[in-house]
């Protein structure tokens, strides 16, 4: 049963090739990946213009119209029996397609893994380096996701049918559209979901100097407090200060 990955991108130049990188590695060969620029301003699309993999379909946007209308148009252009969804700042573990396909059985419409949750900044040769690390691995709860979202896009993997019941991507939100389909699909297939209780990908957030998001320019202080990365109190700060250089996040 054929993938269809879709990645929508927006000027990700400086971290996009390992998106794409963790896509083309994985055990499960029989895949498309379906990268929609949504009209970059960088070079990503000249990266994406030197991929030779036959499996990689490019499309491009020529406005802005962001990342729900991105989404919707790799859907749109996807040959796959199974949608799955990689931003291009994120990454898979090799075998995430093979694991969550073998869990996505006949009694199922959607399934969704647990993820890393990394915090990266530059280090002083401008590499990426981690400062922070976090598990998220919900079970599923069809109540709870109705009133929160625990379920990120980027390690969620359905049937394409489901968009011949239900409307893809609301284009009208600019946030939480990813929880709005989920808690759509939820609502339609409450017990048709299905929770793979493995670590499976990285979800990065990035602080602000590396790159900037959606995430960092809106809740940056909030990232930083849940990686235990805040404001500290003095004797916090007094703490820090006896540690090595090489120990400090």
């Amino acid at each position: 049963m054929k993938v269809s990955v879709i990645t929508p991108t927006y000027n990700r130049e400086s971290v996009i090739r390992d998106t794409v990188e963790s896509v083309l590695a994985q055990t499960f060969e029989d895949f498309e990946l379906v990268i929609v620029d949504d009209c970059s301003t960088d070079n990503t699309l000249e990266y994406l213009n030197t991929l030779k993999d036959l499996r990689v379909n490019v499309v491009k946007h020529e406005l802005n119209k962001g990342v729900s209308a991105a989404r919707n148009t790799g859907i749109q252009h996807s040959q796959g029996d199974l949608i799955a969804y990689l931003d291009s700042d994120n990454i898979w573990h090799p075998n995430y397609l093979e694991v969550m396909i073998n869990e996505l059985t006949e009694d199922f419409v959607l399934a969704y893994s647990g993820q890393n949750t990394l915090l990266l900044t530059k280090d002083e040769n401008a590499k990426l380096k981690v400062i922070g690390r976090k598990v998220r691995n919900h079970k599923y709860n069809p109540v709870q996701l109705m009133n929160g979202n625990f379920v990120d896009i980027n390690c969620v993997i359905h049937r394409k049918n489901i968009f011949e019941e239900l409307p893809m991507f609301d284009e009208s939100l600019k946030t939480l559209e990813d929880w709005d389909l989920i808690a759509r699909i939820a609502a339609k297939y409450p017990f048709r979901i299905k929770h793979v209780d493995q670590v499976l990908g990285d979800y990065r957030f990035f602080t602000k100097e590396t790159l900037t998001t959606a995430t960092n320019t809106a809740w940056e202080k909030w990232v930083l407090d849940d990686f235990g990365l805040g404001e500290k109190e003095p004797d916090e700060e007094k703490i820090v200060s006896k540690l090595p250089k090489t120990a400090r996040p």
